[in-house]
């Protein structure tokens, strides 16, 4: 068939009309090409698919019925149809092979990469090791379905592991070292990126962090069980699911301004431990020993410190709502202007009359035995002996 036969049959009107019709419907298959995710080719070959049937009849209605030239016996916009589909259709199974088998050699090499890096974070050298921290959290960003969990883990591992040597607990009895602080840094404060693995566990048990800063971080499901956090700023920082219990917080632990929300103090010692300013919710002080603390103007909304046995706490100007201290003993308490909203004293323990000062607040013109001996449900305006 020559290209004369083609032009005498073809209808130009219909050519320029239905053309434009054609380069918007290439145009649209193009777009949903490029928009469709690599692994999903087959959407991209569907969609050519829905949209052949409009190409035969813009191409059919370029050339008129009674066209006769020939291509292998069957007529041209018979042909033309097929001849598009076949050629679309294999050109987008190439790209699609094409791509997985890209897709495997690049997992191969970031596999190769991931592991390099693993092994440079025992690496003799500083920098290496500090380097490989700053590109491990590059590749969990990166390829967080492939890598978050495994190089989460990598890292609280690698702080269990080092701060559990007996040399670096005497290198660095002050503070963490640069590595150490790197990760705390990467794990919990946010980067431009965000905080990648702020819904993922981290596994902290036993680790020695003496003066780590969380100032401003963000802590999400860590367990700091049987940690030694001495001397440790969690300043500003939000604590969310995080677990305190039998962990060493002495020597100044500093929390002021900090939010903790469901945190577990349970079954353990805070000596020279600030919370001033800060809010608590759901937070459980229960069984737990508590020793030249500071709750100063801090905000409470449901806290357990049953059982608890307190000397020189104070809590001067805190909001408390819905805080338990049954059974507690006290020794040099300060509540001075405190407000009050369904607190409990309940406790069957005598306790002295100067070692508790409820100066300025509901229960001012009270006894301590009336308070404490039979206990009362408060609220801002009214108290009621509890049952």
């Amino acid at each position: 068939m020559s290209w004369e036969i083609v032009k005498k049959y073809l209808n130009w009107r219909n050519v320029i009309k239905y053309s434009i019709w054609l380069i918007v419907i290439l145009i649209i298959i193009i777009w949903i090409l490029v928009k469709v995710r690599k692994e999903n080719q087959w959407i991209a070959a569907a969609a050519c698919v829905v949209f052949m049937p409009f190409i035969d009849l813009v191409i059919k209605r370029i050339i008129p019925k009674d066209a006769t030239p020939n291509i292998l016996g069957v007529p041209f916009k018979d042909f033309l149809m097929p001849w598009i589909a076949f050629w679309g259709l294999s050109s987008i199974a190439l790209t699609y092979w094409q791509t997985q088998t890209k897709d495997e050699v690049q997992k191969r090499q970031r596999d190769e990469k991931y592991n390099v890096l693993i092994k440079s974070l025992d690496s003799k050298v500083d920098s290496t090791r500090i380097n490989a921290i700053s590109h491990l959290y590059k590749l969990a960003n990166e390829y967080r379905d492939d890598y978050l969990n495994n190089i989460c883990d990598e890292f609280c591992s690698k702080i269990r592991k080092i701060t559990g040597e007996s040399s670096y607990r005497i290198n660095n009895q002050n503070s963490p070292s640069e590595e150490i602080q790197k990760i705390i840094n990467v794990l919990f404060k946010r980067e431009k990126d965000g905080l990648i693995f702020d819904r993922l566990t981290k596994d902290l048990n036993g680790a020695y962090l003496y003066g780590a800063d969380f100032g401003n971080a963000i802590l999400n499901k860590v367990d700091f069980r049987n940690a030694i956090l001495s001397n440790a700023s969690f300043v500003s920082a939000r604590l969310q699911n995080t677990d305190f219990r039998e962990a060493r917080l002495d020597e100044n632990v500093n929390f002021e301004n900090a939010v903790l929300d469901t945190v577990n103090f349970r079954y353990n010692t805070l000596t020279d431990v600030i919370f001033k300013k800060s809010t608590l919710r759901h937070v459980i002080f229960l069984t737990t020993n508590l020793n030249s603390v500071n709750f100063e103007n801090a905000y409470f909304n449901v806290a357990n410190f049953n059982s608890s046995k307190m000397v020189d706490v104070s809590f001067i100007g805190a909001d408390m709502t819905s805080v338990s201290f049954r059974n507690g003993t006290f020794k040099k308490i300060k509540f001075m202007n405190a407000i009050f909203y369904n607190v409990d004293f309940w406790t069957k323990v005598k306790t002295s009359i100067e070692d508790v000062n409820f100066k300025g607040t509901l229960f001012a013109d009270y006894t301590i035995d009336q308070i404490t001996s039979f206990g009362f449900t408060t609220n801002k305006s009214t108290q009621k002996k509890t049952e």
